[in-house]
């Protein structure tokens, strides 16, 4: 239960943040409270929504009643001026929690770590206790731009069935890291998804149930082999082989299926070859 703790993992998550290369984000803070001071807030919460439902988003005056927390989420333009005039919960902490929050700040400044207070910052999932944090980067835009976010759940165990046990952690978005460290030479070049060995085309419904066979068996050699499953046409697919830069393209239909033998096309100079089903995952390791 030890705010200190709190301190030590975004110290971690800081410190490995800059570690690849990012040294423009902020660390945002609040306490949602407890189960002691939280109901009164939400109550409070609640009535102040409900004054002025006429003033927020259709799926606002949903959460107002389901979850008034959420509201605080809120990123629609015309609801800001409402979310702005509502209560703090930080004005509505128990002592304890107001002691909790205070330790966990102090804790901060031992780390030399900045954090700005934000008081609409909540969590909606009522396991979530006291402290709430998130990592935001400008770089990702105005809105969607957490990298990291977290908090206290002491009360998720009980939740699902488990002993009462205190906790602390976070969600990391891996896109949006992604996103901030493409493209840093020190960090070797921007990640390229791998070109597909062969792209299996189907006909029917037949050849697309025996593509699917047919793939996991050459995944399973440690080919990567792609299908389509939006029911695309021929021609679609074939375009999507080469959106893709698949190497080889395999059109499969009854013929295919009665003779067990497949033609393979090699996308960058045409040249074909038919093969015998399994010959096809042989062939195309050898030409990797």
């Amino acid at each position: 239960d030890n705010p200190a703790i709190e301190a030590e993992v975004i110290d971690m998550l800081s410190r490995l943040l800059k570690q690849l290369g990012l040294e423009d984000f902020n660390l945002l803070i609040n306490s949602v409270g407890c189960s002691v001071c939280r109901p009164a807030y939400v109550n409070k919460l609640r009535e102040e929504l409900r004054a002025h439902a006429d003033e927020l988003c259709e799926e606002c005056r949903r959460r107002t009643e389901t979850n008034p927390l959420r509201v605080l989420d809120c990123k629609v333009p015309s609801c800001q001026p409402v979310i702005e005039r509502l209560p703090a919960i930080a004005d509505w902490l128990c002592e304890e929690c107001r002691e909790h929050f205070a330790l966990f700040r102090k804790y901060l400044d031992i780390h030399g770590i900045t954090a700005q207070l934000a008081p609409r910052l909540v969590r909606g999932l009522d396991y979530y206790v006291r402290t709430t944090f998130e990592i935001v980067s400008n770089r990702l835009g105005p809105t969607q731009n957490a990298v990291v976010g977290g908090g206290r759940y002491d009360g998720l165990s009980e939740l699902i069935g488990g002993p009462p046990t205190k906790g602390f952690g976070f969600a990391l978005g891996m896109e949006r890291l992604v996103l901030l460290v493409s493209g840093r030479s020190e960090l070797g070049a921007p990640y390229q998804a791998p070109a597909p060995e062969i792209f299996l085309v189907h006909l029917d419904t037949p050849a697309f149930e025996h593509n699917l066979k047919l793939a996991a068996e050459l995944r399973e050699d440690g080919i990567f082999a792609y299908i389509d499953f939006e029911g695309k046409s021929i021609k679609s697919q074939m375009r999507q082989a080469n959106r893709v830069s698949a190497k080889f393209t395999c059109v499969v239909g009854e013929s295919e299926l009665q003779t067990g033998r497949f033609m393979l096309k090699r996308m960058t100079d045409g040249a074909q070859v038919t093969l015998g089903r399994n010959e096809v995952s042989e062939y195309l390791r050898k030409e990797e």
